[in-house]
């Protein structure tokens, strides 16, 4: 006999115009789900649409296993749409202005269960939306005591009889990831130091192992509230998802696939906490225009390079050597004459040739640091963040801003060149050392 469980989901948020991706306008969402029997999630949202031209559709992605969709205007009456490959096509009247909305849908659960894990993300589409438009998030997570709700920036919990609300908000949130476990699922370890809180919560029993991801993250943390800027989210959450084959940076959220739990302890599983961790400050502080795919290198690229530096300066030259040298060998042996060996401006957004975003490109930009004002550079992480917190920030404004700071023009045009071939030439190469034998 299966028990009937149901998890009421409030969330409310605001996302950039789906009639018009300008950063100023606005969508307002107030969504509300239900989970009945384990089976389907009930979802009912009421979108209040801002479009500052006259339009005749609205755009949301929302996943094909979505089924039973109805759409009403904001006087009950029914309105058609189209729904194929993963997009929702709202057929509206010419509007300019504000419109509402209200979209009934619901989803399978098994499509996106992961062992006892509820996961749910961007990628998931599991919310209508269109891509770089969170402006605003808030979640009120209604859950029976045996269950757990987590996501970013947690607020509050209040239980009544045998259930609990969990309440989320946070701002500029492209990601909207949401987790729900058996509430003993979890060995939670948190830490409060300079006014920030470190919730991790771990499923993997290697208790060291956790410590020592615990120490690296925070030791990244600290740097980067130095080296980059003051951090506003007081609380950080890691969390880990079963199975799930990567990690994400959320905003104040990380998700870590358990593989880079159990294999911290190899050399080119270390540094990934300090990684994600950057990403609070590069990808949630400053945004990254996702659609875009030349802009993978203003996210993880300008992420790695940060990391290098990262590395030199708290453990030293020898362990920044070794990851320039990983990173080329990685190139060399499953990169160089593939599909995905492109350069960054001919880069479509299609995942192949993704490695470059993570093995080239830092290497290149360490290649520019050390052959410009190392001082000058580091000002300039700082004049990045503090310019475009909380707005967008693209290729083309990195290049502008590096072309302000790196005077020597055949440095620049080396990065041009760069930024239009693949490949790592022989110049950088030679800035590698050797390993010492």
């Amino acid at each position: 006999m299966i028990r009937r469980l149901a998890y009421l989901v409030a969330i409310s948020l605001i996302l950039f115009s789906g009639c018009s991706l300008k950063r100023n306008s606005n969508l307002l969402y107030n969504f509300k789900a239900s989970l009945d029997s384990l089976k389907i999630l009930h979802v009912s949202a009421i979108l209040e649409l801002k479009c500052n031209k006259d339009s005749s559709c609205m755009k949301l992605n929302l996943k094909n296993y979505a089924n039973n969709i109805k759409i009403f205007d904001k006087n009950n009456v029914s309105i058609n749409y189209i729904h194929t490959s993963d997009t929702l096509i709202v057929l509206l009247k010419s509007i300019k202005g504000i419109t509402q909305l209200k979209i009934d849908y619901e989803l399978p659960v098994d499509s996106f269960k992961v062992d006892s894990v509820f996961y749910l993300a961007r990628s998931a589409k599991w919310i209508p939306f269109v891509y770089d438009n969170i402006y605003d998030l808030s979640m009120d997570i209604t859950l029976p005591k045996k269950y757990a709700a987590y996501s970013s920036c947690f607020i509050d919990s209040v239980s009544d009889n045998n259930k609990t609300t969990y309440k989320f908000h946070n701002v500029n949130n492209t990601s909207f990831p949401l987790i729900i476990a058996p509430s003993n699922f979890y060995t939670q370890t948190s830490k409060t130091i300079s006014g920030y809180k470190f919730d991790y919560f771990f499923y993997s029993k290697d208790s060291v192992c956790n410590r020592m991801i615990i120490d690296e993250s925070i030791r990244a943390f600290f740097y980067c509230n130095s080296k980059i800027g003051k951090e506003e989210i007081k609380q950080k959450t890691f969390i880990e998802c079963p199975e799930i084959q990567y990690v994400q940076s959320h905003r104040g959220f990380i998700t870590i696939g358990t593989d880079f739990i159990k294999n911290y302890r190899l050399p080119e599983y270390k540094f990934w906490p300090s990684h994600e961790m950057i990403h609070q400050w590069i990808g949630s502080g400053i945004e990254i225009p996702l659609k875009n795919g030349d802009n993978d290198f203003t996210c993880e690229s300008f992420t790695e390079f940060i990391r290098f530096l990262y590395m030199k300066d708290m453990f030293g030259s020898d362990s920044l050597d070794y990851q320039l040298r990983y990173n080329l060998a990685l190139y060399d042996q499953f990169v160089k004459g593939t599909k995905s060996d492109v350069a960054i401006n001919k880069y479509v957004n299609n995942g192949d040739a993704v490695d470059l975003f993570y093995n080239n490109a830092p290497i290149f930009l360490y290649y520019l640091f050390v052959n410009s004002d190392e001082k000058k550079i580091r000002n300039m992480i700082k004049s990045i963040y503090s310019s475009y917190y909380n707005k967008y920030f693209t290729l083309s404004d990195f290049h502008k801003i590096l072309s302000e700071n790196v005077k020597d023009k055949k440095l620049m045009s080396k990065f041009d060149y760069f930024l239009d071939n693949k490949g790592i030439s022989k110049d950088v190469r030679d800035l590698i050392p050797q390993k010492k034998k």
